[in-house]
């Protein structure tokens, strides 16, 4: 099964519009444990520093990029068809998960993605 149609089986288990830190931390998670580092989050403090988290169409361009890529990961992505799975973004636009779906998108020359982004009453860490 490719990586993309595993990670839309996680998607059609969390099709929300809005969901809470809680809620994101789990999905992030889900990810994690199938993806290619098989690593999973404990409760880091970043997920908490939103109220809750707003899926929306966000613009590439918009996005701030922090760290490296795994190239195979970005590439088997770049490959699927259809929509990449949402990304998570914090209260500045910055890739909080999702770096290897959103150089993806950029690869594909993709406009915008789908993101969670940290909203509500935000505590700056």
């Amino acid at each position: 099964m490719s990586i993309v149609k595993k990670i839309n089986e996680i998607l059609n288990e969390t099709d929300k519009k809005k969901i809470t830190p809680q809620e994101a931390l789990s999905y992030i998670n889900r990810l994690q444990r199938r993806g290619w580092q098989k690593r999973r989050f404990e409760d880091p403090e970043w997920v908490h520093q939103a109220e809750y988290y707003l899926l929306k169409r966000v613009k590439l361009k918009d996005i701030k990029i922090p760290g490296a890529e795994h190239p195979p990961i970005v590439k088997k992505y770049a490959m699927s068809k259809g929509e990449l799975p949402p990304i998570f973004l914090d209260y500045r636009m910055m890739v909080i998960d999702g770096i290897h779906r959103l150089n993806a998108a950029k690869l594909r020359d993709d406009k915008d993605i789908m993101a969670y982004v940290a909203s509500g009453n935000i505590n700056i860490l």
